[in-house]
C-alpha cells in the first residue's frame, strides 16, 4: 500500500515539538519548586506566542484587517466625495460634483463589499480543505 502524503505531515515543526516539552517540564518543575518561577513565566511567553502564531489567532486577525481596509477605503472615498462637492473646479459644477462623489462613493462600498466577500470564500475555501485533509486521515 503506497504511503499518502497530506498537508498534515508537513506541519510538523521541530522547533516547536521541542519547545513544548521545555515549556512543559519548565512549568511542572516550578511546581514542585524545582526550577524557581521564572521558567514557569517563561513558559507562559512561550504558550502566548504559540497562541498568536496559531491558525486559528492568524485567520481572525486577517479578517479584522480586511474588514478594517474595506471600512477605511469606504471613508477615503467619502472624504473625496466631500472634497468634491465643497470645492469644485467652478461653482457651476457643483451638481456635477456631488453626481461624481455618490459614484465615487458607491464604488467604495462596492469595492469594499467585494474584498470582504472574497475573504469569506478564502476562509471557506480553507475551512473545507482542512475539513477533507481530516476526512481522508480518518478513513486511512
Amino acid at each position: 500500500m503506497p504511503i499518502r502524503v497530506t498537508a498534515s505531515m508537513y506541519d510538523f515543526n521541530l522547533s516547536a515539538f521541542f519547545g513544548h516539552i521545555f515549556s512543559g517540564a519548565a512549568v511542572v518543575g516550578s511546581l514542585v519548586n524545582v526550577f524557581p518561577a521564572v521558567a514557569a513565566s517563561v513558559a507562559l511567553v512561550w504558550y502566548l506566542i504559540q497562541v498568536y502564531e496559531s491558525k486559528w489567532m492568524q485567520t481572525r486577525l486577517s479578517t479584522r484587517r480586511l474588514r478594517q481596509i474595506a471600512r477605511l477605503k469606504v471613508e477615503i472615498a467619502r472624504l473625496e466625495a466631500l472634497e468634491l462637492v465643497a470645492h469644485p473646479a467652478n461653482r457651476i459644477d457643483i451638481l456635477p460634483a456631488k453626481i461624481a462623489a455618490a459614484e465615487l462613493l458607491e464604488e467604495a462600498r462596492a469595492e469594499a463589499k467585494q474584498v470582504l466577500a472574497d475573504a469569506v470564500k478564502e476562509s471557506d475555501r480553507i475551512k473545507t480543505a482542512a475539513t477533507a485533509i481530516k476526512t481522508a486521515e480518518a478513513k486511512s
